[in-house]
């Protein structure tokens, strides 16, 4: 009797582990969503992108990981090491659409996970003006030259 009762609570406890797909990896790729959003500086004017309930996309691939803020070209990319991440992109000779402003800036996300694919983090965006004539229009290029910075610091919690 004791060994069937056994046997039925290991096969019960296989069972629920298969089906919630237990993993030992805190974080895995999908899609997430942003909460408990606040800014602690915006001069780039990034808070109208970056709201409760804005959704960013996340790949993981062993210790490594993509983070899609913005549905961007140039994911910070990076690494996962433990139960924390940090992930930058970055490009020195940047053209602002539609401008003939040169620039450069820096992306960078920080993050600590909470819990299974739930992590805070924060996100860091500096962009600089380096040369032409429309870097001093701060209408034309969206930010107070010759540099801003935005910095926010959310929960993202997997779909």
């Amino acid at each position: 009797m004791i060994r069937s009762v056994s046997y039925g609570i290991i096969m019960s406890l296989l069972l629920f582990l298969a089906c919630c797909g237990c993993s030992d990896k805190p974080l895995s790729s999908g899609n997430y969503v942003l909460s408990q959003v606040s800014f602690s500086q915006d001069d780039c004017n990034v808070k109208e992108y970056f709201n409760e309930g804005h959704e960013i996309d996340v790949i993981v691939k062993d210790s490594m990981l993509k983070i899609y803020m913005a549905k961007d070209l140039t994911p910070p990319t990076g690494a996962i090491l433990g139960d924390k991440f940090m992930a930058v992109a970055s490009r020195d000779g940047d053209v602002i659409p539609d401008t003939d402003c040169r620039d450069m800036w820096i992306k960078k996300v920080t993050g600590k996970m909470v819990q299974k694919n739930v992590f805070a983090g924060t996100y860091e965006f500096t962009d600089k003006a380096l040369s032409g004539d429309d870097c001093a229009d701060e209408e034309a290029i969206g930010f107070h030259p010759p540099i801003c910075t935005s910095t926010v610091t959310f929960t993202a919690t997997k779909k």
